[in-house]
Parts: C-alpha cells; structure tokens; sequence
C-alpha cells in the first residue's frame, strides 16, 4: 500500500479549442467542486406550469492546503527504502528558446520524462499552445519520448517557464497506525448564538462546518481556534 501527502498542482485541458495545452490554474491538497441551479416554473392560468427552465447557477469549490518533504519525512521517523516509479511534477522550470535554429529546449529531467504539463512566458504568464506543426509564434511541440520542447523561430531568445511530469521515487513501508504523537482533544463555547472551539486541527474549514451542521447553526457564528498539534501526521486532517 502506498501513500503521497502534499500539495498538488492543479491543471486543466479546455475541449473547445483545438490543440489547447494544458493549463495550470491552482494548487491543493484536497479539491471540492459542487454545481448547482434552481429550476424555475412559468404558471398561467391552469395549474400545471407553462414552462421549466433552469434559472440561478453556482459552482462552488473548497481546497485545502499543505507543504511536506516526503524524503525529509522518511529520514527522520521511518528510514523506508527508495526505489524509482513514483511520478512527480515540475512546476516552472525556466528556460530559454535559443536564439538560433533548432529552437528546442531540453528538459534536466529528460531522461525520465513522463508528460507535458504546459508552457508559459516568463514576462506575461501567457500559456503556450500546444500543437502537432509549428507556424505562428506562442506554440509549440514537444517529444515525451526525449522530453525535447520545439518552438516557432519567432519564439527565439523567449523566457519561458515548463511544467512535466517525471518518475522520482517510491516509499515501500510496513502498514502502519496513522496515529498522532499526541491524542485529539476539544474545546467547545456555546454562548449567546456564538459557537467557540479550540481543537487540535489540521483541517479549521470543515471542523467549522461541521460543527455548524451539528449545532444546526450558520457557519459564520462559528470560530475555530487552532492549537499546537501535537504530531498531526495527516490524523489530525479528519475532525472527527
């Protein structure tokens, strides 16, 4: 059994242009989207409704956050043996376009290469387009077996930032308890509407929410202190 913790990055593949390359829009850990609409009805004077249609829309979304050194981690409790397989992103790895033809830029991880994951200028953020023949300035092609990036001429001497995916490392270790060093604990304040906790969380925006929920009050009279952890290591992340 495997286990990866840490922030993720976030991309995306638009469908309704052709030859569009990946784009990178966030970072995460945990990601949640909800999409909703009202359904409206049109009543005359009959009493089955004339029409339906789709009226309000929303999409919501929620993302935790996190930073951990997988390698760093090991070292210090664990001591697991690395193998190669696990596959890893890069995130902007700056380049030039050389100025000269062949214009193609060779990645520090090409041997290993795995996937393209976008191309943007350095000067504007400005993604790059991915396409299968060169002709306009702002595409360009890339070979996943060498891990080579081509460019268009008028590109040259361009400042460019790549995102890809290579293989790193994997952790094979024992199944193990995912046990804090120290155990969860709480505090709760119901005064005057208001709703206090203190709580060794790792995760304070759904501690809120369900406190909110099983209180059956709005989650804005809801604040959630964190305290010192005591040794999450992932435990904490589920207020339970």
């Amino acid at each position: 059994m495997q286990f990866g913790f840490g922030s993720g990055l976030l991309y995306a593949n638009r469908t309704d242009i052709a030859n569009q390359g990946p784009l990178r829009f966030g970072a995460f850990q945990d990601l949640q989207l909800s999409f909703s609409g009202e359904i409206k009805e049109l009543f005359g004077q009959n009493q089955f409704a004339l029409d339906v249609a789709r009226g309000k829309v929303k999409i919501e979304g929620k993302a935790k956050m996190a930073q951990i050194s997988a390698p760093v981690f090991n070292a210090v409790f664990f001591g697991g043996a690395i193998a190669t397989g696990q596959t890893l992103s890069i995130y902007q790895e700056a380049a030039s376009v050389p100025a000269l033809s062949t214009y193609t830029v060779t990645v520090a991880n090409a041997a290993h290469f795995v996937a393209d994951l976008g191309v943007h200028y350095l000067a504007t953020g400005q993604a790059l387009t991915l396409v299968t023949s060169l002709t306009a300035a702002g595409q360009y092609t890339v070979n996943a077996a060498t891990g080579v990036y081509t460019f268009y001429s008028a590109d040259a001497s361009a400042a460019i930032l790549i995102d890809y995916g290579f293989p790193a490392a994997e952790y094979y270790l024992p199944h193990l308890a995912q046990a804090p060093m120290e155990p969860p604990a709480a505090l709760v304040r119901i005064k005057d509407g208001q709703v206090e906790a203190w709580a060794c969380v790792q995760a304070q925006q759904e501690t809120r929410d369900r406190l909110a929920k099983g209180l059956a009050v709005d989650a804005a009279q809801v604040t959630v202190h964190t305290t010192l952890l005591g040794g999450g290591f992932g435990r904490k992340s589920k207020p339970d």
